[in-house]
């Protein structure tokens, strides 16, 4: 019986066929007398050789994607294997962020949630963004797709279908500086605003039990989730000012939350899993030493806090530099922390 790993090269082989062709270098090499006239030699002393004019000509340049996009993923202090996984890329049209967080009482999301990813990444030039509240008008579609065509891969791999319970967030931004930031389950939006302020979205489940992607395309399992009590989704909305913040929440009824701006508002747009709400400290007195938790409000306002140019891999920097700040304060994320990034670019 072939293992798993020669199933995955085996149906690797039968999807991705790269047929990738180097790019060409010309040199173009100019004649001394014009076009239909007779090349008379010149005449060179005997130690100089006869020289032509070469003139190379260079490839053309990519043009500067219009927006500028980075991720990061970091495994939690309490789990074995890394359940969170995150992809972006940027070309002259569009940049795009894809992030699944994997459940941990499911098996093996940590490759179902490697599989969402890597499918939506196939999903995205399919649909071109020319108006935002459009493309939110299809983009259940777009989930149910790629739930289906995860559960396909998953079973020919010999997985159980249950490997795709996994939060499926999502960004996209066009030239224009136009976006749609996705949340198909639970995790958090974070919307970096001109004026200095950043607009949190964080989505969450009473009894803990999010809706996933992966239900739409399992009627059996959707009525079981429809029918935990109490169970009812909520969304917590901050507003940080540096200072201090702004709460309230409120009750959701919807599958898929979508969030829609554009860079005259905002600066920047970021999805992060809910390991963002996993972050304790150590706290002590003469009595004892005991964990308490930190306020999300107060992890984020530290960890969005990015200075400088948003250029190249700017989110592994500043979330590097983020956890090694927590090491020396004696902070710990005990669940996997994911976050994808999208600069927006000037206004």
């Amino acid at each position: 019986m072939p293992s798993f790993i020669d199933r995955v090269m085996a149906i690797g082989a039968e999807i991705f066929s790269p047929d990738q062709t180097a790019q060409k270098v010309t040199v173009k090499v100019t004649p001394s007398s014009a076009p239909g006239q007779q090349q008379q030699p010149k005449q060179t002393s005997p130690s100089t050789p006869q020289q032509q004019q070469v003139q190379q000509v260079q490839p053309p340049v990519a043009p500067k994607p219009p927006v500028a996009v980075d991720s990061a993923f970091f495994i939690g202090k309490g789990h074995e294997v890394c359940q969170d996984y995150v992809t972006s890329s940027s070309n002259a049209a569009r940049g795009f962020v894809v992030l699944a967080d994997g459940c941990s009482s499911s098996p093996e999301t940590d490759v179902g949630a490697r599989l969402l990813v890597k499918i939506s990444e196939t999903h995205i030039p399919r649909v071109p963004i020319i108006d935002p509240r459009a493309y939110a008008a299809k983009i259940e579609n777009y989930y149910l797709q790629v739930a289906q065509e995860s559960r396909d891969l998953a079973l020919r791999l010999g997985l159980n279908e249950t490997c795709l319970d996994a939060t499926l967030l999502g960004i996209q931004a066009d030239a224009k500086g136009n976006f749609i930031a996705t949340c198909y389950g639970d995790g958090v939006v974070a919307l970096a605003r001109r004026d200095g302020l950043v607009e949190i979205y964080s989505s969450s489940y009473t009894e803990g039990y999010p809706r996933y992607p992966s239900y739409a395309i399992s009627p059996a399992r959707t009525e079981a989730f429809e029918r935990v009590p109490n169970n009812r989704k909520k969304i917590t909305y901050h507003l940080l000012s540096g200072r201090d913040s702004v709460q309230q929440s409120y009750e959701s009824s919807t599958k898929l939350d979508c969030y829609i701006g554009n860079r005259s508002r905002y600066k920047w747009v970021a999805v992060m899993s809910d390991g963002v709400h996993s972050f304790t400290r150590w706290m002590q007195t003469e009595t004892g030493r005991w964990q308490e938790g930190i306020p999300v409000e107060e992890v984020l306002t530290k960890m969005l806090d990015f200075k400088g140019v948003m250029t190249g891999e700017f989110t592994k920097r500043r979330m590097k530099k983020f956890l090694h700040e927590c090491e020396k304060a004696g902070w710990e994320h005990h669940d996997d922390l994911s976050i994808g990034v999208i600069y927006l670019g000037d206004d």
